[in-house]
Order: structure tokens, then C-alpha cells, then sequence
């Protein structure tokens, strides 16, 4: 008998939104960077199960919680995806990426070739490894997305992600080390202000001040929007498919109008993270204890399985993007597949290549915007078939 009964929908809420806050806040430590606050949250969760103080069955409102995070979380992060200033402001960046997408997809394949019997262990299949490469064509949200979308048991996602976290701890220093000899680009020149005393030039107005309250309230009724409309399209035309719909109509909605939806991108990508996290709570909520989960989630194969798919990604990504475009657009465009845009663009600017900083943002967010779609594709039509040829 647990402290907080499974019925009991605000109790479970308070644990999973505490462990939330509690990941993100210990991602501002070493320790906590290190594993990430995605696996923190999950962590803490997990610890909060095994203790007894919410059920080791899980809950009816944890599951619900996680939909419903989920699908927000998604359109709300892809406000500011406008794919027309990422062909126009990318340059060669984004033909490497696309590679590195691509070695991405052609490592999670070789490994499902190399691995499939080892990977009968693991509950849930080809599904936890389509969400696997999505995490690594765009980043933690294409996992999550995947991951509901594709119905993954949420003790395996847990292990799952530790797994690619472990692998990213040694990604992460060896991408940094193969830069060492890059050499750095001058700091980029600080425009001057033209105007002595700080005054508007003649005839222009300022701007009057942004309330933040009304952006932060446009955002999430826009989120809720976009999500209403795919959920009503999916029911008509493609059951259980509502977030790869809400993924095209927020891309679109961006790319049609990003002056309109500037002042919304920051809080809804807030908005967002928060929603990510109590996602990655409630699935360490839901995992049961920790016997329960390492009997069903296989850790070994998904380790075996990761390690195959980052060398293989790192060999098509560096070893061929290098020889087209050079070694940092192979790096950084590198990091933006594996990590985020996040991380590629503050790789960039900490090596002092400051004309790559802003295409590694640009590039990442085309990672969100196509990695879902990628990597349940790959999953339905590559890795399914591998398995089933096995008899998996």
C-alpha cells in the first residue's frame, strides 16, 4: 500500500510535478548536467515509487498526465520552426545535418541487423528503438512524441533513456576532442549605437512594451488550438496520429507567419519544457519498481543497440560530412542530431566558431520538425520488418 493511492489524482500530481521541478532544478549541478534532468525527473520518480509513497502499479491519472503533456508539448516547442529561414540562413550547415540524419537512421538499421536476437529482450521492440533514433535526428521531444505515439511500455522508455544518456556522456567529450585543432574565428564586432543620447531616430515610434501575461496566454490557447485540430483530423483521417498532425500544422503555422508568433516562441517553448519534464516524471512514476523494471526493459541489448547507432552515425556524420563541408559543420551538425539545438549552437560558440552558431540553432529546430516523423517511419517500414524477419 502506497502514501498516495492510485485514485488519488492531485496526490499524484503533486509527486510527479515535485520530481518535474526537482529534475530541473538538479540539471543546474554537475551531477545532475551530467545525467541530464530529463533522467533526474525520472529518477526522482522512480525513488518515489520504490519508497512507497506513490503506487508501484502505477495510476490511471499518470497515464493520462503523460498524453496530455505530450500532445501540448509538442506544437507548443515548434512555434518557432520556420523552415524557410532555416533554408535561407543555414548555408552548407544544413545539407550536413541531413547527413547526420541520415547516419542516424543507417545506424539504428545496421544495429537492429547486428543485434536482433539480443533485442527479443527487450519489451516493446522496434517501437523503443524507432523512438531511439527520433531522440537522435532531433532531440528529447522527438523521443517522447515517438515514444506515446508508438505506445512504448514506459519501463523501457526509462531504460531507454538512461541508456542513451550513458552513451551521450561519451559522445559529448569526443565530439568536443575531435574539434581540438579547428582553429577559432575572431569574436564577431559589437555594432556601435549611431545615437549619442539613446534617442529614437525622427519619425520612429517605439514599440510599446510586451505584457508578458497576454504572450504567455496567446501561446498556451494556441497550443491547446493546434492541438484540438489534430486531434479532430486524426479521428477522420489518421487514427492515433494526432502528433505527427499537430507537428505539421505548428511547422506551418511557423513558417507562414513568424513575425505573428515571435513574441509567443519564448513562453510557449517554457511552456513546453515544463510539459517535457512531467513527462519524463510521470513515465519514471509509471516504470514500477526497479526489479520490475530491469526484468522488462533489457538494458544491455538498448546499450549494444545505441552504441552501434552512435558509431555508425559518427562515421557517416564526421567521416563523410567533413570530406563535403569540413570538419566544425561536421561536428556541430553532429551535436544538433545527438543533442539539440541547444547544444550544437553553445558547442559552436565555446569553440569560437561564431558563424555556426545560430545555423546550429536553426538546424536543431528542423531536427524537432522532422525527427518524430523519421524515426516512427524508419521504425514501421525498416526495423519492424528486420524483426519480424527473425521471428521477433
Amino acid at each position: 500500500m502506497s502514501l498516495i493511492a492510485p485514485d488519488n489524482m492531485w496526490g499524484m500530481y503533486a509527486a510527479i510535478s515535485s520530481a518535474a521541478a526537482a529534475g530541473m532544478a538538479l540539471e543546474r549541478t554537475k551531477v545532475g548536467s551530467a545525467l541530464s534532468g530529463a533522467v533526474c525527473s525520472m529518477l526522482i520518480a522512480s525513488l518515489l515509487c520504490n519508497a512507497g509513497v506513490i503506487p508501484p502499479t502505477g495510476s490511471p491519472h499518470t497515464a493520462a498526465l503523460q498524453i496530455f503533456a505530450v500532445k501540448l508539448a509538442t506544437p507548443l516547442l515548434l512555434l518557432g520552426a520556420d523552415l524557410r529561414k532555416v533554408l535561407r540562413e543555414t548555408g552548407k550547415l544544413l545539407g550536413v545535418f541531413l547527413l547526420a540524419a541520415a547516419g542516424t537512421a543507417l545506424g539504428a538499421t545496421v544495429a537492429t541487423l547486428l543485434l536482433r536476437q539480443q533485442l527479443a529482450a527487450v519489451e516493446g521492440g522496434w517501437r523503443v528503438l524507432a523512438a531511439l533514433a527520433a531522440k537522435n535526428i532531433g532531440g528529447g521531444l522527438n523521443f517522447v512524441a515517438a515514444a506515446e505515439l508508438l505506445h512504448v511500455p514506459s519501463a523501457v522508455c526509462v531504460t531507454a533513456l538512461a541508456v542513451d544518456n550513458l552513451l551521450g556522456l561519451l559522445y559529448f567529450p569526443l565530439v568536443g576532442w575531435l574539434g581540438r585543432n579547428e582553429p577559432r574565428e575572431p569574436d564577431p564586432a559589437v555594432a556601435a549605437v549611431a545615437v549619442d543620447d539613446g534617442a529614437l531616430p525622427p519619425g520612429k515610434a517605439q514599440d510599446p512594451p510586451q505584457d508578458p501575461l497576454q504572450a504567455s496566454s496567446s501561446a498556451l490557447a494556441l497550443g491547446f488550438c493546434l492541438v484540438a485540430a489534430s486531434e479532430a483530423l486524426a479521428a477522420r483521417f489518421l487514427p492515433d496520429g494526432g502528433t505527427l498532425i499537430s507537428t505539421a500544422l505548428a511547422v506551418t503555422l511557423a513558417t507562414a507567419a513568424p513575425g505573428a508568433l515571435a513574441p509567443l516562441v519564448p513562453p510557449a517553448e517554457r511552456f513546453g519544457r515544463q510539459l517535457l519534464f512531467l513527462f519524463f516524471a510521470s513515465v519514471g512514476a509509471s516504470a514500477g519498481t526497479v526489479g520490475a523494471a530491469a526484468r522488462a526493459a533489457g538494458a544491455a541489448p538498448l546499450l549494444l543497440f545505441g552504441a552501434v547507432m552512435y558509431a555508425v552515425h559518427l562515421a557517416v556524420a564526421v567521416g563523410l560530412g567533413a570530406r563535403a563541408a569540413g570538419l566544425r559543420e561536421a561536428l556541430v551538425a553532429s551535436n544538433a542530431a545527438v543533442g539539440n539545438a541547444a547544444t550544437a549552437s553553445a558547442m559552436a560558440a565555446g569553440k569560437g566558431w561564431h558563424s555556426l552558431a545560430l545555423p546550429a540553432l536553426l538546424v536543431g529546430t528542423l531536427g524537432n520538425a522532422i525527427g518524430t516523423a523519421a524515426g516512427v517511419a524508419l521504425g514501421a517500414l525498416v526495423l519492424q520488418p528486420i524483426l519480424a524477419s527473425a521471428g521477433l
